[in-house]
C-alpha cells in the first residue's frame, strides 16, 4: 500500500501486474518492454531511414540515464499503431525504445538475467550487492538523484522484488497523484543482485494535470463494463484511474480489466466523467 500525503491510498491493481508497473510483482524473467507492452516488433518492418536529429536524441537520452558509459550506434524509427517509436541499439548488448516523435517516454533493458553482467550500469563508487529491498531502494535513490532528481517529487514510492526469491533484483516504482487521479509521469527503476541497474523506465509527461473532477465511481464503471462488455463468466474489476491522452487531449479514464479463466485479461477504458468506454487503447 502506497502512503500519500501522510494517509494510505489504495492502487487499484487487481487485475494481472501486466497493466501497471505500479504496485506489480514481475515475474520470472519478465522485462519492463514485455510488462508495458512496449516489445520491439519482429516480423514486419515498418522502419524509416535514420536522421541525424533522431541519433542527436537517442543518444542525449542515453546519455541523461547512463552518462558515458554506453555508446549509441544506431537508432531506428519504427512507424507503428498507435504511435511510433525511436529503436535505440548500443555497441554491445541491450536496447532502448523512445516514444517518438515526443521523446518523453524511455525504456531501456541493459541486462534480462538472473546472473548479473558486466553490461548493467554502475554507480561510482559502486555500492556494496544489496541483500534485500531496503539496500535496492537506497541504491535506486541514490540513482535517480543523480540522473532524474525530479523522481523524488513523487508522492508514491514502492520497491518490491523482481523473480522468483528476488532473481533478477528490485524495482523500484515512484508516481504521482493529483486528486486521486494517477498522472502520466513516472519511473521505474530495476536494481539487481549485484547492486547495478539493469532496467529503466522513465515516463517525463505531465506530473500535474488539472482534470475535472471524476464523477463515475469505481462500483458504476464495474457495472457499466460488465453490462456492456462482459459475459456472466467473467470477472470485471477497475484497475487503475489515471490520467491518459486520447484524441490530444488529457483526461481521467478507468482502466477496467475483464478476466475469464485461463485466459488473458482484456482492457477497458471509461471516461471517468461521461462513462463514455473505449476498447482501443489512448493514443
Amino acid at each position: 500500500m502506497f502512503k500519500f500525503s501522510g494517509k494510505p491510498l489504495r492502487e487499484r491493481k487487481r487485475a494481472v501486474k501486466s497493466f501497471t508497473l505500479c504496485g506489480a510483482v514481475l515475474t520470472v524473467g519478465m522485462s519492463l518492454f514485455v510488462l508495458l507492452g512496449e516489445s520491439t516488433p519482429v516480423s514486419v518492418d515498418h522502419s524509416r531511414g535514420t536522421s541525424a536529429s533522431e541519433i542527436s536524441v537517442a543518444r542525449r537520452e542515453i546519455q541523461a540515464a547512463f552518462g558515458d558509459r554506453y555508446d549509441v550506434t544506431g537508432a531506428k524509427v519504427m512507424e507503428q499503431e498507435p504511435t511510433a517509436k525511436l529503436l535505440i541499439s548500443f555497441d554491445g548488448p541491450g536496447m532502448a525504445e523512445l516514444s517518438w516523435p515526443d521523446a518523453t517516454r524511455l525504456t531501456v533493458q541493459l541486462e534480462a538475467s538472473d546472473i548479473p553482467g558486466p553490461n548493467s550500469y554502475s554507480l561510482d563508487p559502486a555500492p556494496p550487492a544489496p541483500r534485500g529491498k531496503e539496500a535496492a531502494y537506497k541504491i535506486a535513490v541514490q540513482y535517480v538523484k543523480e540522473r532524474y532528481p525530479w523522481a523524488l517529487t513523487a508522492q508514491h514510492h514502492e520497491t518490491h522484488p523482481v523473480g522468483e526469491k528476488a532473481a533478477f533484483g528490485w524495482i523500484t516504482s515512484w508516481r504521482w497523484v493529483r486528486n486521486d487521479v494517477l498522472m502520466p509521469r513516472s519511473i521505474d527503476v530495476q536494481v539487481n543482485r549485484a547492486g547495478r541497474i539493469s532496467q529503466l523506465l522513465v515516463n517525463q509527461a505531465p506530473g500535474e494535470l488539472d482534470l475535472p473532477k471524476p464523477t463515475v465511481t469505481e462500483e458504476e464503471v464495474e457495472n457499466l463494463v460488465r453490462h456492456r462488455f462482459a459475459s456472466r463468466s467473467s470477472t470485471v474489476s477497475a484497475v487503475t484511474l489515471r490520467a491518459e491522452k486520447r484524441g490530444g487531449a488529457w483526461r481521467a479514464e478507468w482502466r477496467v480489466a475483464i478476466t475469464e479463466s485461463n485466459k488473458e485479461p482484456v482492457l477497458v477504458w471509461v471516461d471517468a466523467q461521461s462513462g463514455r468506454a473505449w476498447e482501443t487503447p489512448p493514443v
